[in-house]
């Protein structure tokens, strides 16, 4: 398999999403657990590629890489696997494993190229052939997701009280109300419904409705929901879903309304943190917007925070840090 890149007009013919009906080999099913599913690639709606994999918290292992022959050599393989792991955390928080045919030099030197080394776990199987386990040997990437979640793991407590007002795949509701606890309540809000479906579902598979739900509503009507200075924290992603479409996403419109609501329904010294993707499809409109709402926010009322990398070439999203400074209300009687 040749090594080469992808041009952002080829890359932009490409999707990769969840199937369940794609066949793959009988050869690796017995290492397969319920949690095991197939990412696909597409061109025109063909599934030119497969990969098998399943995660857990914190790790994730790969069973089965493939793209078909007649699409070999062109750059595919680089282009999937990147996808693959981004989806999977590689470049963050996540362990990957990868189990990789002996005879199979192609990948080998696909895992290569991402900084993946062999291990000394071998599979043998019944019909003689060997694969080996490989693993990625670099310390992980700090990013801007680990930075807000390290954030929000610092700040949040049992019992809070937590909107995450951009639910997309339901993964930061489902680690919201990881941080509240039973005692907690987390409300998730979305325009799309596909994505009010996916969190519930995922809230519901983990076990954890009881505690978090996601409702269909636009973020910039946040005050219809929430009664003002009850929530505890409040939690955004602008721009677009993270592994999602790049051609869906936020904009000032909604977003400045948004950021308004949310601090009105804040509890005197609660907090929100919003984490704005940009610079592709979205431009910077939204970026300079948000930026200049952020730094006009009068001081003594509000902190303000922001986090952001300078030597990434604006690949990563920023971070806002808000905290409410306002007086929490008092009742004391001198009688």
């Amino acid at each position: 398999m040749q090594m080469c890149t992808l041009s952002p007009q080829q890359q932009s013919e490409y999707q990769a999403e969840i199937r369940q009906d794609v066949v793959f080999s009988e050869l690796y099913k017995r290492h397969f657990c319920s949690d095991c599913k197939t990412l696909v690639l597409k061109k025109n709606n063909l599934v030119i590629g497969g990969c098998r994999f399943c995660s857990a918290s914190g790790c994730a292992k790969i069973y089965e890489f493939w793209i078909e022959s007649q699409w070999q050599n062109k750059g595919y393989g680089t282009y999937f696997l990147k996808k693959v792991l981004h989806r999977l955390g590689a470049f963050s928080q996540t362990d990957i494993f990868v189990l990789c045919f002996n005879n199979n030099i192609a990948m080998q030197a696909l895992l290569s190229k991402f900084q993946f080394v062999s291990t000394t776990s071998v599979v043998l199987f019944e019909n003689g052939e060997s694969a080996t386990l490989w693993t990625r040997c670099i310390p992980k990437q700090l990013t801007s997701l680990s930075i807000a979640h390290e954030l929000l793991k610092s700040r949040i407590r049992k019992g809070d009280f937590v909107i995450d007002a951009t639910a997309g795949l339901g993964r930061d509701t489902l680690f919201l109300c990881e941080l509240v606890g039973t005692q907690g309540k987390v409300l998730a809000t979305d325009i799309q419904q596909k994505a009010v479906d996916a969190t519930n579902s995922v809230l519901k598979e983990k076990g954890l409705d009881h505690i978090g739900k996601a409702i269909l509503a636009n973020h910039a009507e946040l005050e219809k929901y929430v009664a003002n200075q009850t929530a505890d924290a409040v939690v955004f992603n602008f721009g677009w879903l993270p592994g999602a479409s790049h051609t869906v996403f936020t904009t000032s419109k909604t977003s400045l309304p948004a950021l308004q609501a949310a601090l009105n329904i804040l509890k005197p010294g609660g907090f929100l943190i919003a984490c704005l993707y940009y610079g592709k499809e979205n431009g910077i409109e939204e970026k300079e917007t948000l930026c200049k709402w952020f730094s006009a926010l009068d001081s003594s009322e509000y902190s303000v925070l922001q986090c952001g990398f300078v030597n990434r070439q604006n690949k990563d999203p920023l971070v806002f840090l808000v905290q409410s400074n306002k007086a929490k209300p008092h009742h004391h009687s001198f009688f």
